[in-house]
């Protein structure tokens, strides 16, 4: 049997119903196209409270492999329209950071797959989100499993917050 999974432009055979285009993942078998599925994307719960977290801190942007079908769901959060990048590919994603940086930013990447491994490496801090912690990561300064993807915020203010204890030790121990 040939078996394909992907866009309809990866099938072998056009498809009566044009309006299809892009929205979903076909099947075809044996090139008959046996029909079609659509994943749905959620936000992670309490998303909203963690990205206004982050834009309280600076800029916040989306860099997606994926393509822009979400941006409609994703618009009340990202305030600014163009902090939202879609198709973009894993040289993409580096090439962003690095533009970032060279124009001063300190830049925080949280990172959920292989193709976010680049940018995650060159940022200042990479966080690898995760659905399970025993699978391959990529390169990165922590790895935080998804289902604590809530709490970030308030591990980012510990972080910050024992940066300044221990600057305040090492002050009182100059004393």
């Amino acid at each position: 049997r040939n078996i394909k999974l992907g866009s309809r432009k990866f099938m072998d055979q056009t498809l009566l119903n044009p309006s299809l285009e892009g929205e979903g993942v076909y099947v075809q078998i044996n090139n008959e196209i046996k029909g079609y599925f659509v994943l749905e994307h959620f936000l992670r719960p309490q998303a909203l409270e963690t990205l206004q977290y982050f834009q309280s801190l600076g800029e916040v942007y989306l860099l997606s492999g994926d393509n822009d079908r979400e941006a409609e769901l994703l618009a009340p959060i990202f305030k600014e329209r163009g902090n939202m990048h879609f198709r973009q590919s894993p040289k993409d994603k580096l090439q962003f950071i690095q533009e970032l940086q060279n124009e001063g930013h300190r830049v925080l990447m949280l990172g959920d797959g292989l193709n976010d491994a680049g940018a995650l490496r060159q940022a200042d801090a990479g966080i690898a989100i995760t659905e399970d912690t025993a699978n391959f990561t990529p390169a990165s300064d922590a790895i935080l499993s998804a289902d604590r993807f809530h709490r970030l915020p308030a591990f980012i203010q510990y972080a910050r917050k024992s940066v300044v204890l221990v600057f305040g030790a090492y002050s009182l121990a100059l004393l």
